[in-house]
């Protein structure tokens, strides 16, 4: 994983409003992108409630969102009849290959895209782990001690307790 921009898949989203620690501090200082088809799925998630939409226009605004493109296009229906991937999946592995930038998911059907710059593990718990040790050259003892959306959901600039906003999302997309 190399540069500071990188593009995530809809379940690093979820795991990130999820209050997955791990990925929020490593994701500190980290430029995202993700796709428009990412933004949909996120906001048309049924159990949305007026505070989980709230936090979710905060996170759109900290992050860049690639729209549908010509090359995009071309890339998603070269990728859906190359790798028999659902469009969905096949617009967001296009959006990713168009910009060039790594694609952090858990999704294991990524893995059949030979020149996708990809960075998978399947649970949680192992993308955090390998974060961990792409960036520990990176890491300090300060950074170590944050706690949770203060590293990441910390540019949303949240007024609410970290550890509130926490529970409140796990409570809220479970």
């Amino acid at each position: 994983m190399n540069g500071s921009k990188l593009f995530l898949d809809t379940n690093i989203c979820i795991y990130l409003l999820n209050g997955d620690e791990i990925l929020a501090e490593l994701l500190q200082d980290q430029e995202i992108a993700i796709s428009f088809i990412t933004e949909i799925e996120l906001y048309a998630y049924h159990g949305n409630s007026e505070s989980s939409i709230g936090v979710l226009d905060e996170f759109m605004k900290s992050v860049s969102i690639v729209n549908m493109t010509d090359e995009i296009k071309r890339h998603t229906i070269s990728t859906r009849k190359t790798f028999k991937l659902k469009i969905p999946d096949s617009i967001i592995a296009a959006s990713a290959f168009a910009t060039s930038l790594t694609l952090i998911t858990a999704d294991k059907a990524f893995k059949k895209i030979e020149d996708l710059d990809l960075f998978m593990k399947n649970r949680k718990k192992d993308i955090s782990q390998e974060l961990s040790k792409e960036r520990s050259s990176f890491e300090n003892s300060t950074q170590k001690q944050r706690r949770l959306f203060k590293s990441f959901i910390g540019v949303i600039k949240l007024q609410e307790d970290p550890v509130v906003m926490q529970r409140r999302w796990r409570d809220e997309w479970e």
